[in-house]
């Protein structure tokens, strides 16, 4: 049962170091799987996510905690680009936008940043602004 388990265990949502943890509770019931450290690298490789295979290549490892090393290291890297990544693309939008800015049910639209200008368009239809409107 527990063997079974083992074998059909994979990464899925979880990050390196859970899927670890979950490796490890079930290796001991499937000893034939990891009773070297070649084993015990295929056998965790086999339930690795895809990216993860992917950017670990197939290089070679003499131990399987070497090998763990590289996992989390890469794991550790790639949220780090995906942060970046993630930042570089918000500070993009926010010098690419239109500079909307919402006041109550109305809004001021601005001239694309990317012209230089600041300058309020006027007689936009379906939009109200925030000149000509009294509260």
């Amino acid at each position: 049962m527990k063997v079974g388990e083992f074998i059909r265990l994979s990464q899925g949502t979880k990050s390196v170091k859970e899927y670890l943890h979950a490796f490890n509770n079930l290796a001991r019931y499937a000893p034939e799987f990891v009773n070297t450290e070649a084993k015990k690298i295929a056998s965790f490789q086999r339930g690795l996510g895809p990216k993860m295979l992917k950017t670990m290549g197939t290089g070679t490892r003499a131990t399987f905690n070497a090998y763990i090393s590289d996992c989390l290291t890469q794991e550790n890297n790639n949220n780090n680009y995906n942060a970046s990544s993630l930042v570089r693309g918000l500070l993009k939008l926010d010098h690419l936008s239109l500079g909307r800015q919402w006041q109550g049910d109305s809004n001021i639209v601005l001239l694309p940043q990317v012209l230089g200008s600041d300058r309020r368009r006027e007689g936009t239809p379906g939009i109200q602004h925030s000149r000509s409107r009294t509260r």
